[in-house]
């Protein structure tokens, strides 16, 4: 089995819409550990710290009955962390953080595969930013495969762009597939041309659009755009997650480790975006984030329903 390590954050998503109020499971990190623990050929680890009261025993619980392995989510004595997300009618989002107990992260020493990097809150403080960077430097040193998504969030910054690109810089240099959003893109591209998008160790780099679907920027500078299908967008939050932790266990599957990464090909690409997308687009049809990943017999399904429309 290929092990990853994906430290980071779990918390609750408290989702405010116009008419009523969603208290969620979510988290960027514990999104993909969730939708990754159904792969039979991963074995997926989420490193992290939830709060001794009712929303970290909500966490723990839904781990147990989604067969989410334990060994490193931790209970500690600080309230579990909240994002509280406002909903506009179109179900974009906006954010606000009271940081708990996430900013408890620790630093496994152990062997792994595959390192995931999602952590919206991680690189925000001092404690939990070093220990993350311990994580970037034992994957480096060791030769692992290193996947980042930065998971912007203005708020986190101070709305500072050039802190967020001053902090992400080192791990975008390190990793050897990336997800941006197209916000991410647009900050991070010169005069937001997305072709001009290259960092050090970058294989393939993912940038999602929304409804739009998601453009691949492969090494060499080449610049494919593999459309979505049509859906009744409810709710945006968790969609990115779906959609690289779909891409994830379909890349590892056919090149589970740095040296046949690096020999992949952008056509071998394409068909693992489109179930992806599929991925990332039923997620948007539900209310939630952890809650609405989608089963698998559900992205092959509608895989198989979409092909030649």
């Amino acid at each position: 089995m290929i092990k990853i390590f994906l430290p980071g954050e779990a918390l609750i998503d408290q989702i405010r819409k116009s008419d009523r109020e969603i208290n969620s499971i979510g988290g960027a990190t514990f999104n993909v550990a969730h939708a990754l623990s159904r792969y039979d050929y991963l074995e997926t680890f989420f490193i992290g710290s939830v709060g001794n009261d009712k929303y970290g025993k909500l966490i723990n619980d839904f781990a147990d009955k989604n067969n989410i392995k334990k060994t490193y989510l931790k209970t500690i004595e600080k309230p579990t962390t909240i994002a509280i997300k406002t909903l506009a009618d179109n179900g974009e989002r906006s954010f606000l953080f009271e940081r708990g107990a996430d900013e408890d992260l620790e630093f496994v020493n152990e062997n792994f595969d595959v390192l995931f990097l999602s952590s919206a809150t991680s690189v925000a403080t001092e404690k939990s930013a070093k220990v993350y960077k311990q994580y970037l430097d034992k994957a480096t040193e060791q030769k692992k495969i290193i996947i980042y998504d930065p998971n912007y969030r203005a708020f986190l910054f101070n709305d500072d762009p050039e802190k967020f690109k001053e902090i992400a810089l080192p791990y975008l240099n390190k990793a050897h597939i990336i997800k941006l959003s197209e916000e991410e893109a647009n900050i991070l591209s010169k005069k937001h041309e997305f072709k001009n998008l290259a960092f050090e160790n970058s294989i393939l780099i993912f940038i999602t659009l929304g409804k739009d679907g998601c453009m691949i920027v492969d090494k060499d500078n080449g610049v494919h755009l593999i459309e979505s299908i049509k859906i009744n967008q409810v709710d945006t939050t968790g969609a990115g997650d779906a959609f690289i932790a779909n891409v994830t266990a379909q890349l590892l599957k056919k090149y589970p480790n740095l040296d046949k990464l690096k020999k992949i090909k952008v056509e071998s690409i394409k068909e693992i975006v489109k179930k992806a997308n599929i991925a990332a687009a039923i997620t948007t049809t539900r209310d939630g984030a952890a809650e609405a990943m989608p089963e698998l017999n559900e992205i092959e399904d509608t895989y198989t329903k979409t092909q030649g429309n």
